[in-house]
């Protein structure tokens, strides 16, 4: 089974939070509710963010590709 989590960081380099996630589509809603809450927040300047996936083998964290080789900001440019 695919185990995927948002990371998300506020001012970097402050260190990444991560939220695990059920599906891209969640991931998705996630990572836009994360950045519509930084816009409010005056004292974030900066953000960044993006999607890992678990690999069994090896028992490490890698950003998340689609079958098409996409990553989380290409998914979701193209929505």
């Amino acid at each position: 089974m695919q185990q995927l989590r948002v990371w998300w960081i506020r001012n970097p380099p402050a260190p990444a939070k991560y939220f695990p996630v059920k599906n891209v589509k969640e991931a998705v809603k996630v990572l836009n509710r994360l950045a519509k809450a930084d816009l409010k927040n005056k004292g974030i300047t900066d953000n960044a963010g993006g999607v890992e996936e678990f690999d069994e083998k090896d028992k490490k964290w890698y950003e998340f590709y689609d079958k098409e080789g996409r990553d989380i900001s290409e998914i979701i440019d193209g929505e």
